[in-house]
């Protein structure tokens, strides 16, 4: 980025709606079940059912955005901003790679 610092992602496809998925994501007590030890402020800029935007105490933000697929499936995109260095970018994109993996298994279990 322009300013030195660096970004990851990472997506995961789910079979789910688009709805139950944000509500996985910005309901603290949900979240708490895939995302442990997180402690996230909800920021400015979000917008219901397509983007959540956090604040993390580190400095760190991160964007979670929500793409419609089918009434039953949709897309999740976490992007982790303002990193200081490669190697966290890789530390982030690995940690949210699993992270979306424990919210696919905890939203589609039957």
């Amino acid at each position: 980025r322009p300013d030195g610092t660096f970004e990851a992602g990472a997506s995961k496809t789910l079979a789910v709606p688009a709805p139950r998925a944000y509500q996985a994501v910005t309901e603290p007590e949900l979240r708490s079940r895939w995302l442990p030890g997180e402690s996230l402020t909800h920021r400015e800029g979000s917008r219901p059912g397509k983007v959540a935007r956090f604040d993390r105490p580190d400095g760190t933000r991160i964007t979670v955005q929500f793409e419609i697929q089918a009434d039953d499936k949709c897309t999740v995109s976490v992007q982790h901003q303002r990193l200081p260095d490669v190697d966290a970018a890789e530390a982030a994109k690995a940690y949210w790679r699993a992270r979306l993996t424990e919210l696919k298994a905890l939203l589609e279990q039957r």
